[in-house]
């Protein structure tokens, strides 16, 4: 843990640089040492299908969605989540006429009912 699952529009294909953001987040998340480097995961999926209000053009996103187990103060779970929406904006490029709007959410996982196995060979 944490799991990190970043969305994005389609139309910042080009603009949001995938590699460098998942290596930045990583990063950052680490850099808070609560967590070992295994337990990091991240990954990004872009939104082919996507409407943000009303506009059927001009509109993007970048939205991440941290999970964390559960017990973490609010003020780190704020801080975590500020700390990916700065590195999410770095990664990307020149947007010309996009009104893009860059979000995160940090979610606390019951441990109870999470499960995980690591495979070894």
């Amino acid at each position: 843990m944490p799991h990190l699952n970043i969305e994005y529009s389609a139309n910042l294909v080009g603009a949001f640089d995938v590699p460098t953001a998942l290596r930045r987040i990583n990063d950052v998340v680490l850099a808070t040492g609560l967590f070992e480097p295994a337990q990091v995961k991240s990954r990004a999926i872009m939104l082919e299908h996507f409407r943000i209000g009303n506009a059927d053009e001009g509109e993007a996103m970048v939205h991440a969605r941290i999970h964390v187990v559960a017990g973490r103060a609010l003020e780190i779970r704020q801080a975590l989540a500020k700390s990916v929406v700065a590195t999410l904006q770095l990664a990307l490029g020149p947007v010309p006429g996009l009104i893009v709007q860059v979000t995160a959410e940090v979610n606390e996982m019951d441990e109870t009912v999470y499960s995980k196995v690591v495979i070894v060979p």
